[in-house]
């Protein structure tokens, strides 16, 4: 009785399938409206540079790991971009490291 039912089903899906790719789209019509306006006159004011931050964790941007492969990259991007760039330790950190209680 399963195997009746699920071919059932699958017959449906077959037929299903087979009558919506037969449907015969009508194409429709669309009405161009060419509109020339006036474009307004904006001044262009020189564009800031970007500016890009970095902030280190515990180690710093010559640390030959994570902070220095990132900080390399930045300095690529500040030559191709033209951007402005500066770096940080995380004082967070530093506070806890070098003034905790024992």
């Amino acid at each position: 009785m399963k195997k009746i039912i699920g071919l059932v089903l699958v017959f449906m899906l077959i037929i299903g399938f087979f009558f919506t790719g037969c449907k015969k789209e009508e194409p429709v019509e669309e009405e161009k409206v060419v509109v020339e306006e006036e474009k307004p006159v904006v001044e262009e004011k020189p564009a800031e540079k970007m500016k890009v931050g970095m902030v280190t964790d515990a180690g710093t941007i010559d640390d030959k790991s994570f902070n220095q492969g990132t900080w390399e990259g930045v300095l690529m991007a500040a030559e191709d971009f033209d951007l402005d760039t500066k770096w940080t330790e995380d004082e967070i950190i530093f506070l806890k490291e070098n003034y905790s209680n024992p």
